[in-house]
């Protein structure tokens, strides 16, 4: 019993040692290009409308949105 416990929380410490893989490499060096890549994994996903903005020392220093809220009449 000890062994099969044991062989579970392995599994479960590899699966999430896995699934913390670095993410896509989303540096930018200005509010277009900001713009711009967070346009193309928009578009990458299947995803109708985003939200969001960039603080920095508790001041916000961009915000925008991308798709549409109705989705139906555009």
């Amino acid at each position: 019993m000890k062994n099969r416990i044991l062989t579970i929380l392995l599994g479960f410490l590899l699966l999430s040692v896995w699934s913390c893989q670095k993410a896509a490499d989303l540096t930018v060096n200005s509010k277009e290009e900001l713009e711009e890549k967070l346009k193309s994994e928009f578009e990458k996903s299947n995803t109708t409308s985003i939200a969001y903005c960039v603080v920095k020392n508790d001041k916000m220093l961009h915000s925008g949105a991308l798709g549409f809220a109705d989705t139906k009449n555009n």
